[in-house]
Order: C-alpha cells, then sequence, then structure tokens
C-alpha cells in the first residue's frame, strides 16, 4: 500500500453544514438564557464613563499638618537618628539655596563652613547635568577623603534643601550610612 492511499477515504463525508434539512432530526427550539439572570442585560452601551486613574505612590506621603514645632521636631529625631550611624561625627541640614544650616549635630568640624562648601559642590553638579542636557536628578554624592566619607543628598521634595553627613572612614559603615540618609529623606517634613 502506498502512502497516498493510507490517507485516502473510501466513505464520502456528509457535511452537516450543507445536509439536506429534511434529513435532519426535529429540535427544540433554542431559547436564550441569560448567564446572570439576577442582573439586567446592558444594551445601548455607547461609552465608558471617565474613571479616575490610580496613581503609584513611589513614597510615603509625610503628614501635612505641619507646626512650626512637630517640623523642628522631626528634623531633631532625624538628625539625632543618623548621628547613631557607626562612624558618624556630624550631621545637618543645609539650604543650598542660601549656604545656611537648617540644622545641625555633632562635633569634628565646623558644619557652616562645611554646609556654605557642598552647598558650592551641589550647585556645580546641578549646572554640569543641565550643561550636558541630561534629564536626571542627583541621588547622592560621596566625597572620599583620607579619614572622613562626605554623604551629600538633596531631598527627593525639596532638591534645593540636603542633608549631610559626616563619617569616620576608619570605623563608618559607609552602606548603612547612604541607606539611612536615602531613607531619612523619606521621613523628613520642612
Amino acid at each position: 500500500m502506498s502512502v497516498v492511499g493510507i490517507f485516502r477515504r473510501r466513505r464520502p463525508i456528509i457535511d452537516p453544514v450543507f445536509a439536506d434539512p429534511a434529513d435532519l432530526p426535529d429540535l427544540p427550539p433554542v431559547t436564550r438564557v441569560a448567564p446572570f439572570p439576577d442582573l439586567p442585560l446592558l444594551t445601548g452601551i455607547t461609552s465608558l464613563p471617565d474613571l479616575p486613574v490610580p496613581r503609584l505612590r513611589t513614597r510615603p506621603q509625610p503628614d501635612t499638618t505641619r507646626t512650626k514645632e512637630n517640623t523642628m521636631g522631626n528634623i531633631t529625631q532625624i538628625l539625632d537618628d543618623l548621628l547613631t550611624v557607626e562612624g558618624a561625627t556630624a550631621v545637618a541640614l543645609v539650604d543650598s539655596t542660601s549656604g545656611m544650616v537648617l540644622g545641625q549635630k555633632g562635633a569634628g568640624l565646623d558644619l557652616d563652613i562645611a554646609a556654605a562648601g557642598n552647598t558650592e559642590v551641589i550647585r556645580a553638579k546641578l549646572a554640569t547635568i543641565k550643561a550636558l542636557g541630561l534629564r536626571d536628578t542627583i541621588d547622592d554624592i560621596l566625597i572620599t577623603l583620607t579619614t572622613q566619607y562626605h554623604v551629600i543628598r538633596p531631598l527627593a521634595d525639596n532638591p534645593t534643601v540636603f542633608l549631610y553627613l559626616v563619617l569616620d572612614r576608619s570605623r563608618a559603615n559607609l552602606a548603612m550610612g547612604r541607606y539611612k540618609v536615602a531613607a531619612s529623606d523619606n521621613l523628613l517634613v520642612i
């Protein structure tokens, strides 16, 4: 037997679509049943109503009931928390438009002079980003000295204000310092 012979059919196939209707058995009439009888059928809908588009929240929203007392308390609490990082010697919150310190904790260097100098670092980096045509922001800036690390982080909600953390290089956990500064950025209310 050839391969062609295997696929030949000996009996004709009757397609029910083209069969003679007189040969088909009598069937009961078809009735439509709604899939959910308790719900009315939707007819005549031409458009959907405008629904609000859900937005993803990328960071926790700060308390909007701010007073001078709870704002300063929040700043003090966060600066105290940053000083608990192993090797932290000083921390400050700085306004880069004026170079003035908004809050400071710790010792070891003159934070007023450091704030003014690091304000110039922030301004220079922002000018460079703008000159290069980058559409980007500064996450943080790390300055490594022989005996210290300096972490500078502009706040995400207010980039003109930055956190400044000084770490003793011989005892510091740099990764934890950067992590704590980033976490403090999310919690800070100004």
